[in-house]
């Protein structure tokens, strides 16, 4: 990873000054869990994207994600959590940005 991402970045240094709670490393790390965690709450992965790129409201239910020089609209669920194909969303979304738990890993130990 030649430059990290926003969630490197905030995540790499870990304290209150990144603005980057334990809360935001649950998410991401529950997220990515094998098999799909269901219990994945829809405010704590915007408050993640709020703290590492931008969220952007666009519509009743529909939020603009951005990490770095990706974006995507996701539709906020009609509960408080995210259903199995939103979370393989979020998941794909932040793979394709570089911010999966593994890719912090490997940007963290070079």
């Amino acid at each position: 990873m030649d430059s990290p991402t926003g969630l490197h970045k905030h995540l790499q240094g870990s304290s209150p000054a990144t603005g980057v709670s334990g809360s935001d490393h649950d998410t991401l790390n529950r997220l990515f869990e094998n098999p799909v965690n269901r219990h994945i709450d829809w405010n704590g992965v915007r408050e993640l994207f709020e703290r590492i790129g931008a969220v952007k409201q666009v519509s009743n239910h529909r939020f603009e994600l951005n990490v770095g020089s990706h974006a995507s609209i996701f539709l906020k669920p009609h509960t408080a959590h995210l259903t199995e194909s939103s979370i393989l969303e979020v998941r794909q979304f932040l793979s394709s940005a570089g911010c999966a738990p593994s890719d912090l890993e490997n940007g963290m130990t070079t």
